[in-house]
């Protein structure tokens, strides 16, 4: 953590420990007070702030000045570490995303003048969209939604308890956290000025339909679309990245990043590095969009998953093809630092590289820590070993084509030519793995028996 990261850290945590003294030993919440047995309440209104890595001190600070001149419940992470764990939707569920501060209302006409008060306070401030809520105001960073407080009641779905709400039938009906959801269709939402629900998937414009999220967490999503303007009609994948969204101590945010993958990806197709052909990109509510081909064939990481281990000779095949890719992509002057098999699609005639979003120019020693658990070298995150890491992550995945697991699990040893490759690849001393030009020459020596 750097000193800068260390001193904001700091500052949040002396704000929670003087507006938030109760602590939630289950989880990572700070709360102004614990509710009395005759206080609780299983249901109401429930206001969410949200705010990024870089705003949150100063949202938290604001919101606390009109929090605490109420006697209202309120809580916020116990760190800013967890701040930005919940906006990446990962850890604590993509629902959570932007939940920094949450304010219990109960009723609609506390929820109502407390709600225009801290868009109010609030005015200015930053955040990414909260899933599934409603945003008090277009462009604010007030949400709420209508839902359990106090889980005292529950119902069964499937095989597991869930909270559940009450409807005015005396019905229990369990609380779900999920699009047009966020107020039940017999309350009355009187709160919002912007009437506007957050979708689950977005509305881009003409022609490209989206149909099916990939995936989904704080800084964006990927979907399957149709480019209806193509003839015949293609298939198509649409990268999207937030506005706000997972907010990086250098600012940049997922609206950023996808627009810094656009850059390499026409860098690195200039370098005759095999990536996915940009169909097109755009701007729209505030987020940026990144249209991509559609590459039939599955991931590396699903074709060992469901047919490998592979033998040595495929993989020396498949090896060279990558090493060489990477190759081009360190002569073009680029370090890709997310070699993975999740990330390499094998298609009929070739192997493709995909999210190359945290790839940076070699030598910019200033760029933030990139790479995936399992793929990672001893000397990282040191950014001047960012090739090196390339190397080392090439060498788990070809590791993880022979064995079926990564370097590190316990498993079979290798034992032929590819295995000293491999190993060389692997060495714990970055200054000594061989690299990708070289790499893909012994491969392919490999390959045709020479």
């Amino acid at each position: 953590m750097s000193r800068s990261s260390e001193t904001l850290a700091a500052q949040w945590n002396a704000l929670v420990d003087e507006h938030l003294p109760v602590a939630d030993e289950r989880g990572i919440w700070r709360s102004n007070a614990l509710a009395a047995p005759s206080d609780r309440v299983n249901q109401g209104w429930k206001l969410h702030i949200s705010a990024t890595a870089i705003s949150a001190i100063s949202t938290l600070r604001r919101c606390a000045r009109v929090l605490n001149s109420t006697s209202l419940r309120w809580k916020a992470p116990t760190s800013l570490e967890d701040v930005r764990r919940l906006n990446m939707g990962l850890f604590h569920g993509y629902s959570q995303i932007g939940k920094i501060i949450t304010v219990y209302a109960v009723d609609s006409a506390t929820a109502r003048s407390l709600a225009a008060l801290l868009d109010d306070t609030l005015a200015g401030a930053t955040g990414p969209a909260v899933p599934f809520d409603v945003p008090y105001r277009r462009g604010g960073v007030v949400y709420y939604r209508y839902g359990v407080i106090d889980p005292l009641l529950w119902v069964r779905v499937g095989e597991r308890d869930v909270p559940a709400l009450r409807s005015p039938a005396g019905e229990l009906v369990p609380d779900v956290r999920a699009a047009h959801r966020a107020v039940p269709d017999w309350i009355e939402d009187t709160i919002s000025v912007s009437r506007r629900r957050i979708a689950r998937r977005p509305r881009l414009p003409e022609p490209y339909l989206v149909y099916e999220a990939i995936s989904q967490r704080g800084k964006g999503g990927v979907y399957r679309a149709l480019d209806l303007g193509a003839d015949p009609p293609r298939p198509c994948v649409v990268k999207e990245g937030r506005r706000h969204g997972e907010t990086e101590p250098d600012g940049r945010d997922g609206r950023q990043r996808v627009a810094h993958e656009r850059r390499v990806l026409g860098a690195l197709a200039a370098a005759g590095v095999a990536v996915p052909r940009v169909l097109a990109a755009f701007v729209r509510a505030g987020n940026q969009y990144l249209v991509l081909e559609q590459l039939e064939g599955p991931t590396l990481s699903t074709a060992v998953a469901e047919n490998g281990p592979y033998p040595v000779e495929w993989v020396a095949g498949i090896g060279a093809q990558l090493a060489e890719q990477i190759a081009a992509m360190h002569s073009g002057g680029w370090a890709w630092r997310d070699c993975k098999a999740q990330n390499i699609i094998l298609t009929e005639a070739d192997v493709r590289l995909l999210d190359v979003e945290g790839a940076c120019r070699i030598g910019h020693a200033r760029e933030l820590p990139w790479g995936s658990p399992g793929h990672l070298p001893p000397e990282w995150p040191d950014p001047r070993y960012a090739v090196e890491h390339d190397l080392y992550a090439l060498g788990a995945v070809l590791h993880h084509l022979l064995t079926g697991r990564l370097p590190g699990a316990p498993g079979p040893r290798l034992a032929s030519e590819l295995a000293l490759i491999v190993g060389g690849l692997l060495d714990p001393d970055p200054h000594r793995r061989p690299t990708a030009a070289s790499v893909h020459a012994a491969l392919r020596k490999l390959t045709i028996g020479g």
